[in-house]
């Protein structure tokens, strides 16, 4: 028998690198990023890339932030320009794709339709919208119908509860957009954290510490980088300093900060 989580025996080999394979695949990573130099996401923002290197395949970018401090509008800017890069590059079998587990896609898309025709959105929430404006958003649904973003979530039309959506779900549904659509992700974002259906465990920090690392685990999978949102402590801004911004346990900090490449803490100055 093994323990839980451990390597087959006869998978071991699978993690064995001789001198001589660690250098060829050096190499050949080296040698991809020379042919391929669209393979890193970058966010789009001057002010932003002149600091942050480009998200790489396998790579787990963790945004922090409260609420209402811009964490979902941040990641879903992101992944407008993705979209965006991809278009520009003539990646027509690559997409961006955003699993939200707290938004239903009716509510991203108004809020994207919105931004794209440049109306309130909140206006559009509250069903003020004129017939002109409805033309206007009409003509933006029709260009967005190109913009190559998959949503994974739920709709409030089937008026169903929120499915059990675990990362084994968000994985197999990746896939399934994989095999079925013949199209593979550039970059996934998961819209948050806290929110998803762990897949096994009883204990909510040994919970969540375990999906930080099955975030990770996706990145690898489905080689792509992989930007997972994460709600910050309420004690996090008090100090107004600048730092890797808490959680609620230092268990679940600890692994943000041990899992993650790359850490983006946002914050909305009021």
């Amino acid at each position: 028998m093994r323990a839980k989580g451990g390597i087959p025996a006869d998978q071991i080999r699978s993690v064995v690198f001789t001198p001589n394979d660690a250098v060829k695949i050096a190499l050949r990573s080296i040698e991809e990023r020379r042919v391929d130099v669209g393979a890193g996401v970058r966010v789009g923002l001057s002010e932003v890339d002149g600091y942050l290197l480009p998200a790489r395949p396998g790579e787990l970018i963790s945004v922090l932030g409260m609420t209402s401090n811009y964490k979902s509008g941040w990641m879903q800017f992101w992944a407008r320009r993705a979209a965006a890069q991809i278009r520009e590059h003539g990646l027509q079998d690559q997409v961006v794709i955003y699993a939200s587990w707290e938004q239903a896609i009716e509510e991203m898309m108004a809020f994207d339709l919105a931004f794209s025709a440049r109306m309130s959105a909140t206006e559009i929430y509250q069903g003020r919208v004129s017939e002109k404006e409805m033309e206007r958003l009409r003509e933006a649904a029709f260009k967005r119908i190109c913009i190559p973003i998959w949503l994974i979530g739920h709709s409030i039309e089937e008026c169903q509860s929120r499915p059990m959506l675990s990362l084994r779900s968000v994985n197999d549904a990746v896939n399934y957009i994989r095999s079925t659509f013949g199209v593979k992700p550039r970059i996934i974002f998961l819209d948050y954290l806290q929110q998803i259906e762990p897949d096994e465990g009883e204990n909510r920090r040994m919970q969540v510490f375990d999906m930080v690392r099955r975030c990770k685990n996706l990145a690898l999978s489905q080689n792509c980088p992989v930007v997972m949102g994460v709600q910050a402590g309420r004690d996090v801004y008090n100090n107004r300093s600048w730092g890797v911004p808490g959680v609620h346990e230092a268990l679940e900090t600890s692994n943000i900060e041990h899992t993650s490449d790359k850490i983006l803490g946002v914050w909305y100055p009021k």
